[in-house]
């Protein structure tokens, strides 16, 4: 089993949850994609070039496509690119799990938030939801 972790978080869940599935399963690898601006323009490619080494598990904790530079329109273009990353995904065949952190970012990543929320919602394999609140 080949996952890909999407993005690398500062929080320490990710890491004690890789920590306890690496005992789990020793034969798996576990490869985070970071956060990091200077990247996403990339995403797409990392996601190709992975799967092209066998990844075929993609675990999402967080959407990450805001875009931090004041250009005219930044909402919804990183709206269309975070669209354009989710078929991407699903043409590369990922299944993709969720973790499902918060149902909304705590402040406006894309013109429609809700919108692409639900687009990777439909698309998921599996959610993990940390709350029963998530889930109503």
């Amino acid at each position: 089993m080949k996952i890909l972790i999407f993005p690398r978080g500062d929080n320490p869940y990710q890491e004690l949850l890789y920590q306890e599935m690496r005992v789990l399963y020793p034969d798996s690898s576990f490869t985070y994609v970071s956060a990091r601006y200077v990247l996403a323009p990339f995403y797409p490619l990392i996601f190709l070039f992975r799967r092209l080494q066998g990844y075929d598990i993609i675990h999402i904790h967080w959407l990450v496509f805001a875009i931090r530079f004041p250009i005219p329109f930044a909402k919804q273009i990183a709206y269309w690119y975070g669209v354009f990353c989710l078929t991407v995904l699903r043409l590369l065949r990922y299944k993709i799990v969720w973790t499902l952190h918060d149902v909304l970012p705590h402040y406006q990543h894309t013109s429609n938030d809700l919108k692409i929320t639900q687009k990777y919602i439909n698309q998921a394999s599996a959610i993990i939801a940390l709350s029963p609140a998530h889930i109503s």
